[in-house]
C-alpha cells in the first residue's frame, strides 16, 4: 500500500512538472512584472519580499549586491521617507528645497545627486550635521539646494543616506527631472 502512494505521488508531481514546462508564467509583484513561456500564475503582492531583479529600460540601473544584481529602487525597511521632490517629478525652481523624513537618533546625513544618463555621475556629494539643516517637530528635514547648476531636461537620482555608526545604512531615493522654471 504505501508503494503505490508514493508512485501516485510521483506521477502527480511528473505531470505538475509537465504542466509547468507546457504553459505560460506572469507574475506581478506590485510595479514589478516578470513572464515568460511556462505556466500562466498572477500573484499580487503589496510590497517587493526580497531583492527583486527588474529590468526597467535604460535610466533605471540595476545595482550590484552580495546577492546578485537586484532593483535600486526595491523598498527596503530602513529606507529613508522622501517628501520633497516627490519620485518622478519635475523640478521648476532654479532653488527649492529638499526634505526627508528623520532617522532617529541620526545628527548627519549625505545628501548625493546624480545623473542617471552620464552612467550615475555624481553632481553632488556633502554631508549635512544637525547645523546645516533644520528640523520640524514632525521629524522633517529640509535643506535648500539651488538646482540651477544642473541641466534641463535631464534626469536625475537624489540620494539621502543616514551616518550611522552601523554596518546597515538607512537611505532614500527619487528620480526627479529639471524643467524651465515658471514665468
Amino acid at each position: 500500500m504505501r508503494r503505490k502512494i508514493n508512485i501516485s505521488l510521483l506521477f502527480a508531481s511528473i505531470s505538475f512538472v509537465l504542466t509547468l514546462v507546457f504553459a505560460n508564467v506572469s507574475w506581478e509583484f506590485s510595479d514589478y512584472k516578470y513572464s515568460s513561456s511556462f505556466l500562466s500564475v498572477t500573484a499580487a503582492v503589496k510590497e517587493p519580499v526580497g531583492q527583486i531583479i527588474v529590468a526597467q529600460g535604460d535610466d533605471e540601473p540595476i545595482c550590484e549586491g552580495a546577492g546578485g544584481p537586484y532593483n535600486c529602487d526595491a523598498r527596503n525597511p530602513e529606507e529613508i521617507e522622501m517628501i520633497t521632490p516627490k519620485d518622478g517629478s519635475t523640478v521648476n525652481k532654479l532653488t527649492s528645497t529638499i526634505s526627508w523624513k528623520a532617522v532617529p537618533e541620526v545628527k548627519s546625513y549625505f545628501v548625493i545627486i546624480k545623473d542617471i544618463a552620464d552612467t550615475n555621475k555624481v553632481i553632488f556629494d556633502k554631508k549635512f550635521t544637525e547645523a546645516e539643516f533644520s528640523k520640524s517637530a514632525e521629524g522633517e528635514i529640509k535643506i535648500n539646494y539651488s538646482f540651477g547648476d544642473l541641466t534641463l531636461g535631464r534626469n536625475y537620482r537624489l540620494i539621502i543616506q543616514a551616518v550611522t555608526e552601523s554596518a546597515s545604512k538607512p537611505e532614500g531615493a527619487i528620480k526627479f527631472k529639471v524643467g524651465k522654471e515658471n514665468s
